[in-house]
């Protein structure tokens, strides 16, 4: 499954991506890689609908990463509960891959402000690496999992600032 699920990144990049920032497909020549990033994602279920969902689930997170990356946190929402929903199609969903999908659509739905959303995803990811044990859940680096495992929502909304946290609590007293 990981040789297909590289061909077909591989293959939707080269063509879908790419092939969507071109003046020729798009019919003008100011496409940027935002406007082509999204183009690109919405077409994802209709042309690889056919394929395993483990594959799906891989180009949405491929493309909710990208439209992060890109500043389009709401696209970038979208992309990852359309991986969320793969990820389940493909029982067993791979949990390390789950993971990654929840704790950076926590992210994005913190900077929209999504908070109540958010740190529930991030109790899901705390649940299933704290199941995957410490090891598994630093990406199988021994040592590291403890850590990584006690605080995603440290590690994840530190860089969005500490007043995200108290936010999302009205109980908390602005600090």
């Amino acid at each position: 499954l990981q040789v297909r699920v590289a061909e077909t990144v591989n293959r939707f990049m080269i063509e879908d991506l790419i092939g969507a920032s071109s003046p020729a497909v798009r019919g003008r020549s100011d496409v940027t890689l935002l406007d082509a990033a999204r183009a690109a994602a919405t077409r994802i279920d209709a042309r690889f609908g056919s394929e395993a969902p483990g594959v799906r689930a891989a180009l949405h997170a491929a493309m909710q990463a990208a439209l992060s990356d890109l500043s389009d946190a709401r696209a970038a929402v979208d992309a990852g509960d359309r991986a969320l929903l793969a990820l389940q199609e493909s029982a067993p969903a791979d949990p390390a891959i789950a993971a990654r999908v929840r704790v950076r659509l926590a992210q994005d739905l913190a900077r929209i402000g999504s908070f109540s959303r958010a740190e529930t995803l991030l109790a899901e990811v705390e649940r299933d690496l704290h199941s995957l044990g410490p090891a598994n859940a630093a990406g199988g680096h021994p040592g590291r999992g403890r850590q990584w495992a006690s605080s995603p929502r440290l590690r994840v909304l530190a860089p969005l600032g500490g007043a995200i946290s108290r936010a999302a609590d009205p109980r908390q007293p602005p600090g």
